[in-house]
């Protein structure tokens, strides 16, 4: 005997599938969708249902084709143009999720999430005076969004407006005080400033929210170590503790092992940082200072020729590579590289301290 379905309308199955949904029973609850829809293919409600629940699992070109599906019963469907943005944004996918945001607000002018993520788009392409204003824009309409307060604070720190940044995070965590990103942003600015107490206190409050939030340990680690520190390790560790695959916590913590002339242990964290991106031009020269500590000499060269190749205007890399070569005995090509870094910064003590070494040895010679 055919088993009867417990529910005979899409509205019905709607719910069901709702209730799921908040329960985090995201499969069932798709299921549920499916079931709505199965009973009326045009119902655009129960397609972006679908698509939601789809977006929280990260199966994102599936939730695109639900919202394609809503888009095409109701073209003027603002929520469903916004939401399929949002899969373009976290596939990566800038521009498509662009134009799928702009379609949103056109749709609806005070779309405030649109305008929010429009800005995060923008964000993410390095047009940042652009972000700003959509940003402005969002707070606008509410002046209580937190989290538009916290991108646009994001922003102006990436057009190196510190204290105006800085003002942004105090205002989203004034509108929301358990708001744990704002909290280790305004921790990041801190740091950056030099407030090493306060940034502390920031990163600690963050962590106290979300003790599991890897990047708010590494930039407590920075704080720490800034401030002379050894505790610092400490905080590195939980961060990799947390993401063993944290490339900066990896680099960070070998560069505090690197200051301690601890030597082997930093190249064995350099080297973990490279499996994890071996484009990283600041582990390849940390790696090449900590093997020239051990008086691996050739290996050091090495190293600090890969920074270089990956980014020609670094002068320490440069400096380094001087340094390895003057004590060879290679004396011409040593010169060579003292000059290239201060071609770049003509005030790089290193670099200064190596060319008249250089020069006196060549005059020995």
């Amino acid at each position: 005997m055919e088993k009867k379905e417990p529910f005979s309308t899409p509205e019905e199955w709607k719910d069901k599938g709702i209730s799921l949904y908040g329960q985090e029973n995201y499969d069932e609850a798709i299921k549920s969708f499916d079931k709505a829809i199965e009973l009326d293919p045009n119902d655009a409600e129960a397609w972006n249902y679908k698509g939601e629940t789809l977006l929280v699992v990260g199966k994102y070109e599936e939730a695109i084709k639900c919202y394609e599906k809503v888009i095409k019963i109701n073209p003027k469907d603002a929520k469903a143009w916004y939401n399929k943005g949002t899969a373009f944004l976290f596939l990566g996918m800038l521009d498509k999720a662009l134009e799928c945001y702009e379609k949103a607000i056109e749709i609806d002018p005070n779309y405030t999430s649109a305008w929010r993520d429009k800005g995060d788009s923008l964000q993410e392409l390095g047009r940042y005076d652009e972000s700003l204003i959509c940003y402005e824009k969002a707070i606008d309409l509410d002046p209580e969004d937190y989290k538009s307060w916290n991108n646009k604070g994001y922003a102006l720190y990436n057009l190196e407006r510190l204290d105006e940044s800085l003002k942004c995070y105090e205002q989203a965590i004034k509108i929301n005080p358990d708001y744990e990103l704002a909290w280790k942003s305004k921790g990041f600015v801190l740091l950056n400033q030099g407030m090493l107490n306060q940034a502390l206190a920031s990163l600690d409050k963050a962590i106290e929210l979300d003790p599991k939030d890897a990047e708010a340990w590494n930039y407590k680690g920075l704080a720490l170590y800034s401030r002379g520190d050894q505790g610092c390790i400490g905080s590195y560790d939980k961060a990799l503790e947390i993401n063993p695959n944290y490339v900066f916590a990896w680099k960070n913590k070998g560069i505090y092992l690197l200051d301690q002339c601890r030597y082997d242990e930093a190249i064995k964290c350099f080297d973990k940082a490279l499996e994890l991106d071996n484009t990283d031009e600041i582990a390849w020269y940390s790696k090449g200072v900590a093997l020239y500590g051990l008086e691996k000499i050739d290996k050091s060269i090495k190293c600090y020729e890969k920074a270089i190749e990956l980014k020609p205007g670094f002068a320490d890399a440069w400096s380094g590579k001087g340094h390895s070569l003057k004590d060879l005995g290679i004396y011409e090509e040593a010169k060579k590289s003292f000059e290239e870094a201060l071609n770049i910064d003509p005030e790089n003590l290193d670099a200064k301290e190596g060319m008249r070494e250089v020069l006196k040895l060549m005059k020995k010679d």
